[in-house]
């Protein structure tokens, strides 16, 4: 200490030997809590669990660095320590920054924020009061260290370093960086928040005329799926068992109907909406939610898939229609979420007082690819010599249970009920090196399976297993979906009026970009001999 003291007031004096270890003291506490206010505990573990050391580094050189000039002092520092400490509670509740926080943010009313206050735990808001306290203090500290160009230029430069060991030296890119990666997150999903709020204020009104209703069912459960086809199920023929509950399933099984479109973006709208006759112009505004709430249904819109962004707007503007919405993720690129995450969901609207005929909406994940996300840990239901096979395979026999789940959910509530099933389109295989077979289902256009997917109906008063073998076009879905519902209008075109659920084949199947159905080349199912 008397060495220290003597060099007083250099770099090494006792003050400043107290000042950098306040210094280091602060910003490590304050970084320690970081991860978890950030989102990257929200699966429960500790928040310095997913701290790595460059991870812990950085951020500890940043507020070094930016708490030396007034500028970058308030700028910077400071909103940044602010934005961590006020998102904490969500970042413990909800997880990392998304378009459904960000929805729910500024769509906020002071009733919802006082409903949010009373219902999250005290000690949150007490950890978004510690974390302000030190991260302020930290910025203090370090500003009073009152470092010249020479330690600064020595800090960024290892801040560099630090950055660059943490992507290009283990391959990743600049989100493997925690701080640089909720940053990223809460600009993205503020934006996307803000554009999904803007185009549904700009939404056209509905014009549905003539509207009235004849349910035969208290409730209406509509169960999309995705990227399925038909030929694997074996309701309609495939060898091995993949939908063992609905192969003995009383209802009707439509054998030959065609989605609109080779992806969800293009032929879901379609499916769901009101088209024009010929063309691939449809109404987004008309779609079965607004004629159903129309009608007088309570709706549901309770949906696997995105809430926001450009792969998931089109579908999510016809979902928001929903009296009532529920979204397990922001978007298609957020991570792998169990589709059977949706019963309980379901469960709770099935329970809320009804008045009136209900529609429930389940959008699912179902076989997108990549198939193996899909099985959320599950193991493989047949190894069929191709892992990518196994899994997709997989999905369907996920696919037969949660429809039994549903159906046994349905029977117990007392309740006359119909639920109905479609997937949103197919795939085909597809070159792609790298593959242990060198090709793999993917989406595509030129191929009949692109198009051919499973759609059949089960209610309360089936009994019989029906196979209906008309073709029929995924253009008509809506007339399919009002009759299903027992409503009619005046809206639907005059030369709409054949019975959708009828035998008689529709006159011309096309798809989207105006292509005739029947001239698409086969692509034939694989069928497996199995291993186990």
């Amino acid at each position: 200490m008397l060495i220290f003291s003597r060099l007083s007031p250099g770099p090494f004096s006792r003050r400043n030997i107290w000042r950098w270890g306040f210094a280091l003291i602060l910003t490590s506490a304050f970084n320690l809590v970081l991860p978890a206010a950030m989102g990257y505990s929200h699966s429960g573990d500790m928040p310095w669990k997913s701290l790595d050391p460059v991870n812990f580094l950085v951020p500890v050189l940043a507020l070094l660095i930016l708490s030396q000039h007034w500028l970058t002092r308030r700028l910077i520092a400071i909103p940044a320590v602010a934005a961590a400490a006020l998102y904490f509670p969500a970042g413990m509740l909800y997880g990392r920054p998304n378009i459904l926080i960000s929805v729910a943010l500024l769509q906020t009313n002071p009733a919802e924020a006082a409903e949010f206050a009373s219902n999250t735990p005290p000690w949150l808001f007490l950890g978004t009061a510690g974390m302000l306290v030190l991260g302020l203090a930290a910025i203090r500290v370090c500003r009073n260290l009152q470092l010249r160009a020479a330690p600064v230029c020595c800090c960024a430069i290892a801040l560099a370093a630090a950055v660059w060991i943490q992507t290009y030296g283990r391959g990743r890119d600049l989100d493997s960086i925690q701080a640089v990666g909720f940053a990223k997150d809460l600009a993205v999903s503020a934006w996307s928040g803000a554009q999904e709020l803007r185009d549904e204020a700009s939404a056209p009104e509905p014009s549905w005329a003539d509207v009235t209703a004849k349910p035969r069912f208290q409730d209406y459960v509509l169960v999309i799926g995705e990227s399925q086809r038909r030929d694997y199920a074996s309701v309609y023929g495939y060898p091995l068992d993949t939908t063992p509950f609905l192969r003995k399933s009383p209802g009707i099984f439509f054998s030959h109907f065609v989605a609109p479109g080779g992806n969800t973006g293009i032929s879901l709208p379609r499916l769901l909406s009101l088209n024009k006759p010929g063309t691939d112009s449809f109404n987004s505004a008309n779609n079965v939610l607004t004629l159903a709430n129309s009608a007088g249904f309570n709706t549901w819109w309770l949906s696997n898939q995105g809430r926001g962004g450009a792969y998931d707007n089109p579908i999510a503007q016809i979902g928001v229609r929903a009296k009532h919405t529920i979204w397990l993720k922001g978007n298609y690129a957020d991570p792998n979420v169990d589709d059977f995450e949706l019963l309980p969901k379901l469960r709770e609207a099935l329970d809320t007082p009804a008045d009136g005929p209900r529609l429930f909406v389940l959008h699912l994940m179902g076989s997108h690819p990549t198939f193996c996300t899909r099985l959320s840990g599950r193991a493989v239901e047949w190894d069929v010599g191709d892992p990518s096979m196994s899994c997709y395979l997989t999905t369907y026999r996920m696919m037969d249970e949660m429809i039994e789940k549903i159906v046994r959910m349905l029977g117990s509530r007392g309740r006359t009920w119909s639920l109905l099933y479609f997937a949103d389109h197919g795939l085909s295989m597809q070159p792609k090196p790298g593959t242990e077979t060198g090709k793999e289902l993917e989406h595509g256009y030129d191929a009949r399976q692109n198009y051919d997917v499973p759609l059949f109906s089960i209610s309360s008063t089936s009994t019989t297993h029906e196979v209906n073998p008309a073709a029929r076009s995924g253009f008509r879905m809506l007339q399919g979906l009002a009759q299903w519902l027992g409503i009619s209008t005046s809206t639907f075109p005059a030369d709409s009026e054949a019975d959708f659920w009828g035998r008689k084949d529709d006159s011309r199947v096309r798809v989207f970009g105006n292509h005739d159905y029947s001239k698409l080349k086969d692509d034939p199912p694989v069928i497996y001999e199995l291993k186990k």
